[in-house]
Formats: C-alpha cells, structure tokens, sequence
C-alpha cells in the first residue's frame, strides 16, 4: 500500500483528503500542523506529499525546497495545494520544486487522476 503524506493545518480539508485516498487505497500519513512534515517524511518515505501552502505556522516553499533536496524523498512527487491563484504563486511553487499545483477549491476528478497517474510510475 503506498503512502501519501498530508501536510495540512485545516481539519475539513484533511477530512475530504484522508477519505478520498483511504478510499482509493492509499496508507495516509498526517500532520496537521507542518512542524514534523520533514521528520515524517524522512521516516515514512511517502511516493506522494501533500502540501497545504497556506498553512499558518509553515512556509511550505521552504519544506517544499527541504524535502526534495532530501536524497530519501527526492523521487516523492509533491503536490501544493492553495487557495492562492496567482501566476506568480504558481511560478515560486513549482521553482522550489513542487510537482504539480491545483488551486483550492479542486476538482476531485483531476486529483485523482494525478495521483492515479504518479502510482503507476
């Protein structure tokens, strides 16, 4: 069973997310609130990383940058999600290495098809 990690401070959000993947077969890893994100995923070795960017008490360029310049998670496929849809947003998440982006409110059915997408690789 593959393992996601859920960086996420906003308890709805971590609801539709953990039931979704549960769903879909995924082992679901939580912090909910960023500050052991790096430890977790270190130990855990997730294939997938989810990322609230706007969380409070993180800066998610930053764990974003930290994770993939990680030799144990360099390979984990890493996905921001924002409410923020500003181009330049955007341009800093995936120049810090991020692997996709979705804006908030999302479609359930492209996330799924990402994340379908990223288990077969």
């Amino acid at each position: 069973m593959e393992k996601i990690l859920i960086v996420n401070d906003n308890n709805n959000l971590q609801d539709i997310l953990s039931f979704s993947l549960g769903y879909g077969g995924y082992r679901i890893v939580h912090d909910v609130n960023g500050k052991q994100a790096l430890m977790l995923a270190e130990r855990d070795k997730p294939k997938v990383i989810i990322l609230n960017a706007m969380m409070t008490n993180v800066d998610s360029f930053g764990l974003c940058q930290k994770i993939k310049a990680s030799p144990a998670l360099a390979n984990s496929f890493v996905m921001i999600l924002t409410e923020a849809a500003k181009a330049s947003d955007k341009t800093k998440d995936l120049e810090v290495g991020a692997d996709y982006y979705m804006t908030m409110p999302f479609d359930t059915v492209e996330f799924i098809t990402v994340l379908s997408g990223v288990r077969k690789r």
